[in-house]
């Protein structure tokens, strides 16, 4: 599956969501989510070297996957090219080595 198809998916799931909980897709919503699953999997790596409990790949996984349907559709309220600006950005990296 290309990625523009990844991320068509995911936003549409995301609205699909969302709209059978009669809840609004706004910017400040996405930001606030992303910052929750962010944190998600901060606790996991935490509570893996602190030693309080193994990490749970899975579920690292997962929050990964959902900071990223969450970035995807963060970048369609600004009608970001997500792809665009991913290879750009690897390029910029790529060029200050």
């Amino acid at each position: 599956m290309e990625f523009n198809e990844i991320k068509e998916k995911a936003i549409e799931g995301t609205q699909y969501r969302l709209k059978k909980k009669n809840i609004e897709n706004t910017v400040d919503l996405i930001a606030l989510h992303l910052t929750e699953e962010v944190g998600e999997i901060m606790a996991q790596i935490m509570n893996g070297k602190l030693k309080r409990k193994e990490i749970d790949v899975k579920n690292i996984g997962e929050e990964i996957s959902d900071s990223i349907i969450l970035l995807m559709t963060l970048s369609k309220h600004y009608n970001i090219n997500l792809e665009k600006a991913i290879l750009e950005k690897i390029e910029d990296v790529r060029s200050k080595n």
